[in-house]
């Protein structure tokens, strides 16, 4: 929709119902029996198809968008250039990561730039070779910096004949990681994080390892943890206590071959191999830290293989008595101690001077108890307490056994960052959308446009307001919605655009016209309370 709406104000026109298509689905899917998970086999998997159908229409309306917006774009220069889009409502830094491709042989290195000529570190991750020992396709990584609020900047990759020194990483066995802000020390046979230090103030975050996947016998159905539906009603505030080792599985009873750390310009990497982990089952993961970046990422992959268990990971922390804070939909929320509920992009622990955020990429089940933080990976389950119990449906020849996940390895992903100050100074909310929010990377031909090799969109006066819409509508106007992040009365907002203006409304959640807004230097100026969402329906010149 960002994409679309971007397009439009450049010249092409855009039409939404293959977004809605896409929507349609999606929406479907969230009734309540679907989301409660009280559904058998056959319902789930007509669910799965919905939201693979949704998930093809909406990669191939960014891909053909992002075609256009690129070729928009002046790309005039040296090698090849990359256009590196942010669709987030601020200024940022990140990671990225994408394949160039040669066409002839005698590459032996590259070399990456970015607008003002200023060469920028990167690693090859991946390489495909000629037969001249060549560079053909390379999947590179490197850190893209203040790309512009919902706007792009352009960088090139230039092919180098001998190889740089400066793009060379290093391993090391000792299991350190750091970057300027953290210094970790992984167990190299567990993956589990040992120490988690804070240089600016030397913090030690962790009480005890981290990173540790907790294995459990869970019973329950598809919709109860631990137990099955009672008087017609789920038990929501059932406490979780720590779990106990010599009780529960922990992962680091289950060591594999140790891994090392790559330590390079771009980022530093702990990997520990697949490797037996409960029964017949198998534990991978990986950390790591950026030059440069505030958060740690953690990729996680287990192949479960046993029926009614429940997989979390853990945090111990140093912290005592905080407070508890997850995000939910347009805000956040303090959660009581030792009580999992759904969190969106982040839960927080703090004590007001320092804390700890956990972010989670499509993993809502997060608690924190005793200053333990947790998040729920996934459970092994199916309908137990109704009709044909013994066959996990409601009759016969009906199941719910794909809820069991025997045989199967899911990919999880979650970050840490740790900071100082609450969840607000730390501006949490922020980094749990970057993180569910990746930098677009296209390559491009070389050509000129009407666009600067950087540039964006809008302009956002205020770190807390967050931008989550900018979409067309069938009248030709364009939506903006954003609301307060911070939980403040936040005055004197501007958002300055960088297509013309002709006209603003206030809009309601429905996109009603409401009242007219004063519209001055291609800027509007307006007023939030605590948490408060907004709507405006603007008119754009192309």
């Amino acid at each position: 929709e960002k994409l679309g709406a971007i397009g439009n104000c450049l010249g092409k026109p855009t039409t939404e119902e293959k977004v809605m298509d896409a929507w349609e689905p999606s929406m479907f899917n969230q009734a309540h029996d679907l989301m409660a998970g009280v559904m058998t086999d056959h319902v789930y998997e007509d669910t799965i198809r919905g939201y693979n159908f949704s998930t093809r229409q909406g990669k191939e309306l960014v891909e053909e968008r992002l075609d256009y917006l690129t070729s928009q774009v002046d790309t005039s220069g040296e090698g090849i250039p990359l256009v590196v889009f942010n669709s987030l409502g601020w200024m940022r830094d990140d990671v990225v990561e994408t394949v160039v491709g040669f066409k002839k042989g005698g590459i032996a290195d590259i070399q990456v730039v970015d607008q003002a000529n200023k060469v920028v570190p990167v690693e090859i991750l991946e390489a495909e070779r000629f037969k001249d020992g060549g560079l053909k396709n390379v999947k590179i990584i490197f850190i893209a910096r203040e790309i512009p609020a919902l706007g792009q900047a352009v960088y090139r990759v230039i092919p180098l004949s001998s190889a740089s020194a400066v793009n060379a990483g290093q391993e090391n066995s000792d299991g350190i990681m750091e970057n300027e802000f953290y210094r970790a020390k992984i167990d190299l046979a567990t993956g589990a994080l040992t120490s988690l230090s804070v240089k600016s103030n030397n913090w030690e975050v962790l009480d005890k390892a981290g990173n540790v996947v907790v294995h459990q016998y869970d019973g329950g159905d598809l919709w109860e943890l631990y137990g099955n539906l009672k008087s017609g009603s789920v038990n929501m505030t059932r406490k979780q206590p720590v779990p106990l080792e010599n009780v529960d599985q922990f992962s680091t009873e289950f060591r594999g071959e140790k891994g090392k750390v790559h330590q390079g310009p771009v980022y530093s990497e702990y990997r520990l191999a697949p490797h037996r982990y409960c029964a017949d089952g198998a534990l991978s993961t990986s950390v790591r830290l950026y030059a440069g970046l505030r958060r740690i990422d953690i990729h996680t992959k287990i192949l479960n293989s046993e029926k009614f268990v429940r997989y979390q990971v853990l945090f111990p922390t140093t912290i005592k008595n905080g407070q508890i804070v997850h995000e939910i939909p347009f805000g956040s929320i303090e959660r009581p101690n030792g009580i999992e509920f759904p969190a969106q992009n982040w839960a927080d622990y703090s004590d007001g001077e320092k804390g700890l955020a956990l972010l989670n990429r499509g993993l809502p089940g997060n608690l924190t108890s005793d200053s333990t933080m947790m998040l729920s990976l996934m459970r092994s389950a199916r309908i137990a307490s109704y009709g044909y119990s013994y066959y996990g449906g409601y009759e016969k020849g009906v199941s719910s056994d794909t809820g069991l996940l025997l045989g199967i390895e899911l990919e999880f992903d979650y970050a840490l960052v740790p900071h100082t100050g609450d969840w607000r100074q730390g501006e949490v909310y922020r980094h749990g959308l970057e993180f569910n929010n990746p930098l677009l990377c296209r390559k491009s031909g070389i050509h000129t446009g009407k666009l600067p090799k950087v540039w964006g969109i809008l302009e956002v006066s205020k770190p807390n307001v967050v931008v989550t819409a900018l979409k067309q509508v069938k009248d030709g106007s364009t939506i903006l919605r954003l609301y307060e992040a911070s939980g403040k009365a936040t005055a004197g907002v501007t958002i300055k655009s960088k297509a013309k203006i002709s006209s603003a409304n206030e809009a309601n959640l429905i996109e009603d016209t409401g009242s007219v807004l004063k519209v001055a230097a291609d800027t509007i100026r307006f007023d939030l309370g605590p948490y408060e969402i907004k709507t405006f329906k603007l008119r754009l010149r192309s």
